[in-house]
């Protein structure tokens, strides 16, 4: 008991003063833990209710997760010249786990809404001025649409979506698209709808009424997801692999598709539900990727500026006074 006692102080001591843990130490605690429920058993539903006290609730245990982050955070910030570098324009007060690892590209958030502010108002003010059919109006509107894109992508790969989940997803939208575009023609009654007003959800450029090329931001994000996704996975091969199917199927073969309609029929339809070919090649690019090994993880890529850290290993700040070698938390 004395020795579980001295380890129980140690290991807070370390938490306390935000020094490295004794692994060793924290290795015996669980054992001793393990001893007592051996010899003892549990200590019941009633004691364990009243043990995780506010870890029963979901959003307490939550709150309890980002105070404690805040902290750790904090300390790291004031401690280590490393982490303080890495922390540097992050408002470490307001600082969650869900925050935390989601910060903007363009830290001012002046500079920030005021660019995003010029970005929406060009796409109108080119409406208004040349017309919805005119290239200035699709430039503007195309960029924005890119950046809603990239945006939402970025966001879902970096959040933990992994390319399994992309395919089935992918593949479910096959269906959903088909039965939209051919049994019940809601998609173009809704491209019809969207007709003549300003942020149009499509991004693409057209020249009069009847030469053109418009992709919409489904498709456009499904491209994007699914490419993006593939590289996290596995590297250049699976970029490569994304790239030729977005080409083949997300773009030539609807295209070609359209062209072959117009030929036979002597009627060009006005929309062709990309996904009816790019879902199905993205499943098959999936199985195909996917007997190289299993999928990496963000913590496996290898960005720039940690070329030299060994992959999947967080880089460390150098020992030091001042500077912790491990990250605490």
């Amino acid at each position: 008991m004395l020795e579980t006692g001295v380890r129980h102080v140690r290991v807070a001591m370390a938490m306390v003063f935000g020094r490295r843990l004794n692994v060793r130490a924290v290795e015996r605690l669980v054992a001793d833990a393990l001893l007592t429920l051996e010899e003892f058993g549990s200590l019941g539903d009633d004691v364990d209710e009243l043990a995780d006290g506010p870890f029963a609730d979901p959003d307490e245990h939550r709150d309890l997760q980002d105070r404690a982050l805040r902290r750790t955070v904090r300390r790291l910030a004031e401690r280590s010249p490393f982490y303080r570098e890495r922390l540097a324009g992050i408002d470490l007060d307001d600082t969650t786990a869900a925050t935390l690892t989601y910060q903007p590209l363009i830290g001012n958030g002046r500079l920030r809404w005021a660019l995003i502010a010029v970005l929406v108002a060009s796409v109108l003010v080119a409406h208004l001025a040349f017309g919805e059919t005119a290239p200035p109006y699709w430039v503007a509107n195309s960029t924005v649409v890119a950046l809603i894109v990239v945006s939402a992508t970025n966001l879902n790969v970096q959040g933990g979506m992994r390319l399994k989940n992309v395919a089935w997803f992918l593949l479910a939208l096959t269906v959903y698209d088909a039965f939209f575009a051919w049994v019940v023609p809601l998609t173009q009654q809704l491209s019809d709808a969207v007709q003549g007003y300003p942020y149009a959800p499509a991004a693409g450029l057209r020249i009069g009424e009847e030469l053109g090329a418009v992709v919409g931001m489904g498709d456009l994000l499904a491209y994007a997801l699914f490419t993006t996704t593939a590289y996290k996975a596995y590297a250049k091969r699976g970029l490569r692999t994304g790239i030729a199917l977005v080409t083949l199927f997300g773009a030539v073969a609807p295209v070609a598709t359209l062209h072959v309609l117009a030929a036979v029929t002597d009627h060009a339809p006005t929309l062709i539900p990309a996904q009816v070919f790019f879902g199905p090649a993205a499943f098959l690019g999936y199985r195909y990727l996917r007997r190289s090994g299993p999928e990496r993880r963000m913590a496996d890529v290898v960005f720039r500026g940690t070329r030299g850290v060994r992959r999947g290993a967080v880089p460390q700040p150098p020992a030091g006074r001042g500077a912790s070698v491990e990250p605490v938390g």
